[in-house]
């Protein structure tokens, strides 16, 4: 995501309800980056924060690493927006030859898929602020894949009337979804079924997901013991496999959505307008 505001120096042409909620919301992004981890930064390289020109920020959080803030000239940043004139490669631009206004997303270059950022960079008197807290986006995108294989395997076993081999699939491609989610957010998520099923019930109830989600995994997780173990009659039948299937189907798509696809994400060329 990015946003963008009008820093001191502008010249307060802004002054529409919606501009300046999305101005005050820039603000204190800025604010928070600034206090929790950039001025400390500046304070450990024995930097004046006051005096020091701040023209750009990446605050980067790398899984299982302490976070590392780059400023000024350790920062590139990657742009997509029109340009407003033909641009040859290699060749220097200005802020003329692009139209701010039109951008699309900003994002600082050279990054692993993996890490989350939060930065900044000023234009003129505009500053600039783009963020990505999703973390482990290749890991979950490589369990996606899997996720996917379960699933076909499932249905295969249904097609069959292998019904406890569908069930014991259909169970892996569901967790798989979920856990690929949590990992977005969390660098460590549980590893027991059960606290993992309560947390996202939790998560689908709060309407970050729907509840059938939680519903299906849940009832996929009922049936496993049977399934996988043969504890006990199977108490499942083909046509509810079947909806299930379709369930985790969509708990997959869901999954792939939130986690995006980061080569997508860069642009080839600027785009001319």
């Amino acid at each position: 995501m990015h946003t963008r505001f009008n820093g001191e120096g502008g010249d307060g042409q802004v002054n529409a309800d919606a501009q300046d909620r999305k101005d005050d919301f820039g603000s204190n992004v800025l604010e928070e980056m600034m206090s929790l981890w950039i001025e400390p930064e500046l304070l450990r390289r024995d930097i004046d924060v006051d005096g020091f020109p701040l023209t750009k920020a990446v605050v980067v959080m790398t899984p299982g690493r302490p976070v590392e803030v780059r400023i000024n000239d350790e920062v590139e940043w990657v742009a997509h927006l029109p340009a407003r004139r033909v641009i040859e490669k290699g060749e220097e631009i200005t802020t003329n030859d692009v139209d701010l206004s039109q951008l699309h997303w900003l994002r600082p270059a050279g990054l692993d898929d993996d890490v989350a950022w939060t930065g900044f960079v000023r234009i003129g008197d505009e500053v600039l602020i783009s963020f990505d807290f999703r973390r482990n986006r290749a890991r979950a995108g490589a369990m996606m894949l899997l996720a996917r294989d379960f699933l076909a395997t499932a249905r295969l076993a249904r097609n069959e009337t292998l019904l406890r081999p569908a069930v014991e699939n259909l169970y892996a491609a569901a967790e798989l979804a979920v856990v690929a989610q949590m990992y977005l957010q969390d660098d460590y998520p549980t590893r027991s079924h059960l606290q993992r099923r309560r947390q996202w019930r939790k998560w689908t109830e709060l309407g970050n997901a729907p509840e059938v989600h939680s519903r299906c995994l849940a009832r996929l997780a009922r049936a496993r013991a049977s399934a996988r173990y043969a504890e006990g009659r199977l108490r499942i039948k083909n046509a509810e496999v079947e909806v299930l299937a379709e369930v985790v189907a969509e708990m997959i798509d869901l999954a792939e959505a939130n986690i995006g696809d980061p080569a997508a994400e860069m642009p080839v060329v600027i785009q001319s307008a």
